[in-house]
């Protein structure tokens, strides 16, 4: 039969066989449908059932990547192959580096994690899960959301010179300096990632909202619990501490829960705790002295809490927890000061002992003999060995909220003097350079010298931030030293002073806690208003495209009414006043990574 006839017979049958499936009064048997299988006949079939894989996809993968987030290499010369896609890296423009990536470029970040001692497992240059996780504990050194990913910023202070290292005082200062005490009502992207972290640990949260609600509450109460603690609603610092380490406890349930708080049998148990964390000298005696009531109110003030000096089953259950915070918590910022010693911390000691009543005059910053004997009685009336020597753990408790003015009562108003009949040193005012308090008036700028209620809200948002630790209401040399560093970390001029605009931004969610550097090297931050141009304007309308708060057609490189309305937007999200002009240190925020919170969705 020759090849035409072949192909119509075949067309033929295949048209029968389509008329059989689509009708022409078949019927179907309906009994296949419920009839058993029957598996004694056995069909060799012309064709596989299913068809191979092609010869690719039998190949075995160079680099596999399981759930667990482990790297098996197969494949080794594919790391060669990627080592030369990363030597651009080496001319300090980094690229983000993350999970999977190999190659020098995370050769070198491994050495460096290493180095510093973020990192403790072989130097592979392949990103694995240990990376990820040394990643991680380099962010939280600088509070940023700990997202494992190595980004051109993380590298950048990574390799910097005074990078911390993993577990030093330095690291612990800055990890603690991140946190501030949250609860009910509080908002932010402070709450935003306390809600993000309990979330990735198993607590029951739902939605990251930003919002300290109740079911926020619920999840803190629960990680509390999960240590054996008294359940509180109320994150404190060491509670957040122990929530962003390593050895964080994630959420197993309702009762599966087992406590791991020993019970501490006798007052010396508790004193020797205290001994062990810093906050006591000596030995434990089992007497519930002076120093011991004022080496708890420490710890309490350690861990965010009110200082009562009270022996609380809650205080037994923090003190034994493996989060328990040291004396270096508080004592850090502090160096030990003698007869002698000159300059900023000696101004402010002086400072401390006039409003406390324990010394006249005017701080000079040279630390003399009446110094010391202010010092002395200090001591005493505060149950301390009189050694005249202001050691961190003195200045600690000079500093305190609790610590005992001269007359022996802790300071209500600012103004408290010594009685009549007790004879306080006099600081001697010789070669004293102090500042005029700047006119305090409804544009009022604080500085060295002012002394209002707004130099008192300015020193309680200072010390939430993580600046500083005395409330004096008077602006002293630390208040100034501290309100530099954060004019440095926002790129502005570091000349100690707050006008109404930056004191404005301290108050708010954008203002940035100790330890964190919004300002970029490359940029100078002025104040934008409508009908701007320059760097700065492309800078921030290229953000506010990122952030989704214009489209890729507004940005037109003049500060318009499109931008205007975005930027009247943020400051109403961040409670700034709505005048839709940028200063300057709301511009260094928004260039920042830590304005990623207010990313809107697509």
């Amino acid at each position: 039969m020759n090849r035409k006839y072949t192909r119509l017979a075949l067309a033929g049958g295949i048209l029968v066989f389509c008329l059989t499936l689509s009708g022409c009064d078949a019927q179907l048997d309906e009994s296949i449908l419920t009839a058993e299988a029957n598996y004694d006949i056995d069909i060799s079939l012309p064709y596989a059932t299913v068809t191979p894989p092609p010869a690719f996809k039998e190949e075995t993968e160079a680099l596999v990547i399981d759930s667990e987030g482990g790297v098996t290499v197969n494949d080794a010369s594919a790391l060669l192959n990627s080592a030369a896609e990363s030597s651009s890296e080496s001319t300090g423009n980094y690229k983000s580096l993350r999970l999977g990536n190999t190659g020098l470029a995370v050769q070198a970040l491994q050495n460096r994690l290493q180095e510093l001692g973020y990192y403790t497992s072989g130097v592979s240059g392949i990103f694995d899960s240990d990376t990820e996780q040394a990643v991680r504990r380099f962010e939280q050194t600088y509070g940023t959301m700990q997202t494992g990913v190595a980004t051109s910023e993380l590298q950048t202070r990574l390799f910097a010179s005074d990078a911390l290292i993993y577990g030093s005082d330095a690291y612990n200062k800055a990890v603690i300096a991140q946190y501030k005490v949250l609860q009910r009502g509080d908002v932010g992207s402070s709450v935003y990632a306390l809600q993000q972290r309990l979330k990735n640990l198993g607590y029951p949260i739902d939605e990251l909202t930003g919002i300290f609600d109740n079911e926020t509450a619920n999840a803190v109460m629960l990680f509390y619990e999960a240590y054996g603690l008294t359940a509180d609603e109320v994150a404190n610092v060491a509670m957040q501490k122990e929530l962003y380490s390593d050895s964080a406890r994630t959420y197993e349930g309702d009762g599966a829960q087992t406590s791991v708080v020993a019970e501490l049998r006798s007052l010396a148990d508790i004193q020797q705790r205290l001994i062990d964390l810093g906050y006591l000298s000596g030995e434990a005696t089992g007497e519930l002295d002076k120093r011991t009531e004022i080496a708890i109110k420490l710890f309490e003030e350690a861990c965010g809490q009110l200082p009562s000096g009270s022996v609380t089953t809650e205080l037994q259950a923090m003190l034994q927890s493996e989060y328990a915070p040291d004396f270096s918590t508080i004592g850090s910022q502090y160096s030990n000061l003698i007869e002698g010693a000159s300059g900023e911390e000696v101004y402010a000691l002086q400072n401390r002992l006039i409003a406390l009543g324990f010394a006249s005059g005017a701080p000079n910053g040279e630390y003399g003999s009446a110094t010391t004997a202010s010092i002395r009685l200090f001591q005493n009336r505060n149950g301390m060995d009189e050694t005249g020597i202001a050691s961190a753990y003195v200045q600690a408790v000079l500093n305190a909220s609790f610590a005992l003015n001269i007359d022996g009562e802790t300071m209500q108003n600012l103004s408290a003097v010594a009685p009549e009949d007790t004879p306080v040193p006099e600081v001697a005012a010789a070669d004293v350079q102090t500042a005029e308090a700047p006119a305090q008036d409804a544009g009022e700028i604080l500085g060295v010298g002012s002394s209002s209620d707004a130099v008192l809200e300015l020193q309680n948002r200072l010390t939430e931030l993580g600046y500083i630790t005395s409330l004096t209401g008077n602006y002293d040399a630390l208040t100034a030293r501290a309100v530099s560093t954060v004019q440095t970390s926002l790129g502005l001029d570091p000349d100690g002073t707050v006008d109404e605009s930056l004191l404005e931004f301290i108050n708010s969610e954008a203002a940035p806690r100790s330890g964190m550097v919004y300002a970029r090297e490359d940029l100078v931050y002025p104040t934008l208003r409508t009908g701007d141009t320059g760097d700065a304007l492309d800078a921030l309308q290229k953000r506010l495209r990122e952030l989704n708060y214009l489209t890729k057609k507004q940005v037109s490189g003049t500060f318009d009414d499109a931008t205007r309305a975005a930027i009247v937007e943020i400051q109403q999200q961040l409670s700034l006043t709505d005048d839709g002009e940028v200063c300057p240190a709301l511009l260094s925020y928004l260039l920042s990574d830590a304005s990623d919170v207010l990313e809107k969705d697509d």
